[in-house]
């Protein structure tokens, strides 16, 4: 409910923000920079009692991304794709536990359509939407997932390039499935929330 909640905050933000947007000058632009990301239990052990209850999910991760954004003064679209290597980890109330034996790593491609919202001194406020296309490495299989984030990003000129630094909001379908896990397990969708920075190009 908290990434939910976070997605329909970002579109009022947006909505309010419109008529104070300035245009600018459209072009190409490439970035890449990294992610900081969190995930949300994706199943939960449902047969222990409730104070150990363990919770399964992607473990806590840096993530790389490199994107192509095309603006058209206010709007935009942009193409990234992203590399996240990472294993499961199981929590509860009282312990965390890392398998690094159990690989859980994801490449993402991610199409958004975005908005300038506002200027802030030299740089910008800006939001993006779309979907997301997940390729999940687990144990060695491939498990294909299709999702959706929202992005707001601040960008401020930095000599020739712009520094961006991001909060992403998502959520998807689980890279887990029934048969990787135990009875008494309730399998969930993924959530995720992402912290990142980077460096934006002009071509």
């Amino acid at each position: 409910m908290r990434v939910l909640h976070l997605l329909g905050t970002s579109l009022l933000f947006a909505a309010s923000a419109v008529a104070q947007a300035p245009e600018r000058s459209g072009g190409w632009r490439l970035s890449l920079g990294a992610d900081a990301l969190r995930f949300a239990g994706v199943a939960r052990d449902t047969s222990a009692p409730p104070q150990a209850q363990a919770s399964l999910r992607p473990n806590g991760r840096l993530g790389l991304h490199m994107a192509l954004a095309r603006s058209f003064g206010l709007w935009g679209a942009e193409l990234e794709v992203g590399w996240a290597g990472g294993h499961a980890s199981a929590t509860n109330r009282v312990v965390a536990i890392e398998d690094k034996t159990a690989e859980l790593s994801r490449i993402r491609v991610a199409p958004a359509l975005s908005r300038r919202l506002m200027g802030v001194g030299n740089g910008e406020i800006a939001l993006a939407l779309g979907p997301t296309f997940d390729l999940w490495l687990v144990d060695g299989a491939q498990r294909s997932r299709v999702g959706a984030e929202a992005r707001v990003a601040l960008r401020v000129p930095v000599g020739s390039v712009e520094l961006e630094n991001r909060i992403t909001a998502g959520l998807s379908s689980s890279p887990v499935i029934r048969e990787d896990l135990q009875e008494g397990f309730a399998l969930s969708g993924l959530r995720a929330l992402a912290f990142g920075t980077g460096l934006r190009i002009r071509l």
